[in-house]
């Protein structure tokens, strides 16, 4: 996995190897640990600045943006209705047969 060739333990590192098995579990970190990691975030989310929460859809709810955004809207509304209208099936209207 790691590329390197899997050699055998020197005395040295048999030894080393040995006095940290001695050591004890190695479970994970402390509770204290885990305790002061999760008052320090708690601290600083507390002291993060917030973000205005309320949220405007495409600028139309505000000033003179929101006046440009709504008639442009409005404008490519009427273009597309104006179309659609003129691409609708003329069901009514028959053309005369030529006559041949």
């Amino acid at each position: 996995m790691n590329g390197h060739p899997n050699e055998p333990l020197s005395a040295e590192e048999r030894d080393l190897a040995a006095r940290l098995a001695r050591l004890g579990p190695h479970d994970g970190p402390p509770p204290e640990l885990d305790a002061k990691i999760m008052s320090a975030a708690r601290q600083a989310l507390n002291e993060a600045p917030r973000r205005n929460t309320r949220r405007r859809w495409l600028g139309l709810s505000g000033g003179a943006g929101g006046l440009v955004t709504g008639l442009g809207l409005a404008a490519s509304m009427t273009l597309v209705l104006g179309v659609v209208w003129q691409m609708r099936p003329m069901e009514g209207l028959h053309m005369p047969a030529a006559e041949g």
